[in-house]
């Protein structure tokens, strides 16, 4: 069975128990995994930085872990992640495309309500893959192997140069890799950084209806997040 890391606090249990519930029926196991706390390097921090700066620890430390343990590759989750409708069939696809062009990329993204210029990489069983310039979102993220040190040694030299970091967002030298449809969602809910509510499912699914939209090998110069808003 297939395991994956589900990054959650302590004091969050109803993000821990609505996940579970959400893959109840999916053939993966999950493993919580207790964030690793920020570090104030520089003045001006704010608790959002803070909080993105947690998550790019974790993340680090998860791989740095996974490099040790021989793991062949490494699926890590948010804990306010939903897979998609039909997941177990599209994440078999994805899964199989993405392991089969590993030269392809270094960091796959299940869904994102941010993506900066995509082009197409590949088609599988009516599953399109784009490589944005950049893509801010972490909700499910797949590694292989092939680049764990790429990643650790990235991470480590971006955490040096600047305690404002992004788990994939920033990472110019990572390849970053994306799908159409989405493997996964990030549930409505109030951000644990901020308190604030936020309505995430509508926004991937705008970005992920717009993102089907590129079917050429032509650069989109767009932030999908942004034409989205614009279209509202």
């Amino acid at each position: 069975m297939e395991e994956a890391y589900v990054i959650n606090l302590k004091s969050s249990k109803d993000r821990w128990q609505t996940i579970q519930k959400s893959f109840k029926d999916i053939n993966i196991h999950l493993k919580r995994v207790d964030p690793v706390k920020p570090i104030r390097l520089m003045k001006g921090l704010t608790k959002r930085d803070l909080g993105a700066q947690s998550l790019f620890l974790t993340v680090l430390k998860i791989v740095k872990d996974a490099k040790k343990n021989h793991l062949p590759s490494i699926l890590i989750l948010e804990d306010d992640c939903k897979p998609a409708v039909n997941f177990s069939e599209k994440w078999k696809n994805i899964k199989a495309w993405l392991d089969s062009h590993l030269e392809e990329w270094d960091i796959y993204s299940g869904g994102s309500r941010y993506i900066k210029d995509p082009f197409i990489v590949g088609h599988s069983h009516g599953i399109t893959f784009y490589r944005p310039k950049k893509t801010y979102s972490s909700q499910f993220i797949y590694i292989h192997s092939r680049s764990y040190d790429t990643i650790i040694d990235r991470y480590m030299k971006d955490f040096k140069d600047n305690s404002r970091v992004t788990t994939d967002g920033t990472n110019t030298n990572i390849k970053l890799i994306i799908s159409h449809p989405f493997a996964a969602f990030q549930t409505d809910g109030k951000s644990t950084l901020t308190g604030k509510l936020r309505h995430l499912k509508d926004e991937f699914k705008q970005v992920e209806q717009i993102l089907g939209t590129y079917k050429t090998r032509k650069l989109c110069h767009k932030s999908l997040r942004s034409y989205t808003r614009k279209k509202k």
